[in-house]
């Protein structure tokens, strides 16, 4: 049973990693474009 919490703890940690990633991914690549027109 600890083994599959440790499982599972870990599947949560890369989920939640690669959500993260994604979205300041999604930020950048939304940010980005609007500070070239500014200027």
């Amino acid at each position: 049973m600890q083994i599959l919490s440790i499982a599972v703890g870990v599947l949560l940690t890369v989920v939640l990693g690669f959500m993260a990633v994604i979205y300041l991914l999604l930020v950048i690549g939304l940010w980005c474009p609007r500070n070239d027109y500014d200027k």
